[in-house]
């Protein structure tokens, strides 16, 4: 058997989760073509998927851009698009996929006010989707395991365990984010390390791995695409900007 990610064709409409096919969801389908299974809802654009060391399959979610203020408080600011706000939220998402997984979109905006380590994230109501949760009930919906930078696109997503790489990479995540298209400042391409935490069954708070691909005005000379464990140790790093493949050794 094998997966695959069916992305919406919207940033933000319900449509797509009425759509034939349904869309924003990922899928178990043979290697013969038969089976094809819908296992996980609400992802709005997975582009990774991998198993993590314990046997489970883990997806990078690329989120919503422009998204309404969700919280009902002080500022007044409730529906509207704040540039704030949007810059930096809603996180792009780490999710583990089981059969019946539900991650929200575009009822349920990741919610990662007060938590410093951006892990075990949960949701809050979008307020043109779903303003009094009656579309989906957000409490229910699985939690993101890790977040990251809102706007880093996430492309390539590789568990590493059982590869040839140092030992301080080689239980863990590779992570690759393509960088923003329309934010301001640009959200950088980069990628980073998660390592697995054996005892909870989950990752935890990237490490920048590789970075530097954006120059301080914004500009870019390259965007990390996909990372890769080679059999010789080294990591291989594809890069759609500069059409190269990036062979990237320990240092020393």
């Amino acid at each position: 058997m094998r997966g695959k990610d069916v992305g919406s064709l919207t940033n933000d409409n319900p449509i797509d989760r009425t759509s034939t096919p349904e869309r924003a969801t990922i899928a178990q389908v043979g290697l013969d073509g038969t089976g094809n299974r819908t296992i996980a809802t609400g992802v709005r654009n997975g582009s990774g998927l991998s198993f993590a060391p314990d046997g489970t399959l883990f997806t990078a979610v690329n989120q919503a851009d422009n998204q309404p203020y969700p919280f009902r408080d002080e500022t007044g600011q409730y529906g509207r698009r704040v540039p704030s706000y949007i810059n930096e939220n809603p996180v792009d998402q780490v999710a583990r996929v089981t059969p019946g997984t539900e991650l929200g979109w575009p009822y349920c905006v990741p919610d990662t006010t007060g938590n410093t380590t951006l892990t075990d994230i949960g949701y809050v109501n979008q307020p043109a989707n779903n303003p009094d949760g009656a579309a989906l009930d957000c409490s229910t919906v699985d939690r993101t395991a890790l977040g990251l930078p809102a706007h880093s696109a996430p492309l390539g997503f590789a568990f590493t365990q059982g590869s040839a790489l140092p030992r301080s990479l080689a239980r863990g995540a590779l992570i690759t984010a393509h960088g923003s298209w329309n934010r301001q400042p640009p959200r950088e391409p980069y990628v980073v390390y998660s390592p697995w935490d054996n005892r909870n069954r989950t990752l935890t708070p990237s490490q920048p791995l590789v970075t530097g691909f954006q120059n301080p005005d914004g500009s870019r000379w390259g965007r990390s695409v996909d990372a890769i464990p080679g059999p010789d140790g080294a990591i291989y790093l594809s890069d759609d900007a500069a059409g190269l493949v990036h062979r990237l050794t320990p240092a020393g």
